[in-house]
């Protein structure tokens, strides 16, 4: 697939709350096993999506409002060839269950408003960086620390 392109396959569309909750879960158990400091503060993106660029922008005013740093909206082709609008919410937080579900609650109440699509979250993790099989997997990729979605 052509970078930039986007298909249903590439992410898992949270449709629930309790969608919300069991991916935070699962993906706190994968980052405990695999060393993180979940009482160390990280830097959490969480992933909105949106084929209506009006309706995201909607989104990311209330969520400003409220406090939360909002990266600008990036356009992505679909594999229809129509349009589609992505952002990150850059929150940072301890990775813990509470913590984090008050994060995608705020969210989540904003993607049933405005009819979005949230794709989770993901964090760096810096503590993880030195691992000589994440280095030899991303040398091209220029980042810094590994990142799980």
């Amino acid at each position: 697939m052509q970078e930039g392109l986007m298909s249903d396959q590439e992410f898992e569309i949270l449709d629930s709350e309790q969608a919300c909750r069991a991916f935070t879960r699962e993906t706190l158990n994968e980052l405990q096993e695999a060393g993180a400091e979940l009482e160390t503060v990280h830097l959490i993106e969480h992933h909105l999506f949106s084929v209506n660029f009006d309706n995201l922008e909607k989104a990311v005013v209330e969520l400003v409002k409220k406090g939360y740093e909002v990266d600008d909206a990036d356009e992505v082709e679909l594999d229809d060839g129509n349009t589609g609008y992505c952002c990150d919410i850059l929150i940072e937080s301890p990775l813990q269950q509470d913590a984090i579900n008050q994060q995608t609650d705020v969210i989540y109440a904003l993607v049933d408003k405005f009819n979005l699509e949230y794709d989770g979250w993901g964090t760096y993790l810096p503590e993880l960086d030195d691992e000589e099989d994440y280095e030899n997997e991303n040398e091209d990729e220029g980042d810094d620390a590994p990142v799980i979605h």
